[in-house]
């Protein structure tokens, strides 16, 4: 006899894929199996499979297990996972992390890059929004890789540096 099983709201549905990307993408990056992080967290594999597939969604307790299994944070899977709201003044679709599971990924990261990488990478951030906010094209190229004056090859002016660049 088959067994009752509500439909999923699609809200729901939305959690368990991203918990799943974000799994899916951890495992990759980390170079390690289900069956290590199952074992890693206290989870039985068969259970921690169900959600990497994004068949089941991890109540809050899975989510902070997996969390400290992997070293991340348990913010991001909890937030995927629908347990936590947004913080005062963002919305869901403000926070990046939240609409995609590999920045999710990195962000969880940033704290254990150097300070001469969180620097470079906060100045790309700054100068990309500025850039965006300025209605720049988003294929244009940021400042810091276009060529400077100095760079100009045997003669050659910054425009047509630029044109060799671009392959015109």
């Amino acid at each position: 006899m088959a067994r009752y099983k509500p439909e999923d709201s699609q809200e729901r549905q939305e959690a368990k894929k991203a918990v799943a990307a974000y799994l899916q993408e951890y495992l990759r990056q980390a170079e390690k199996t289900v069956s290590w992080l199952a074992e890693a967290a206290g989870l039985s594999r068969a259970n921690l499979s169900r959600i990497v597939n994004g068949r089941i969604l991890p109540d809050a307790s899975t989510c902070q297990a997996i969390a400290q299994a992997t070293g991340q944070g348990e913010e991001p899977l909890l937030r995927l996972a629908g347990y936590l709201s947004p913080g005062p003044g963002q919305s869901q679709e403000a926070e990046p992390s939240l609409a995609d599971p590999e920045l999710a990924l990195y962000f969880s990261q940033i704290n254990r890059m150097s300070s001469d990488k969180i620097s470079f990478f906060k100045s790309f951030l700054k100068e990309e929004i500025g850039r965006v906010s300025a209605g720049e094209l988003p294929g244009e190229r940021p400042s810091f890789a276009r060529p400077l004056e100095s760079n100009t090859t045997a003669g050659n002016t910054p425009e047509a540096d630029r044109q060799e660049w671009e392959g015109e």
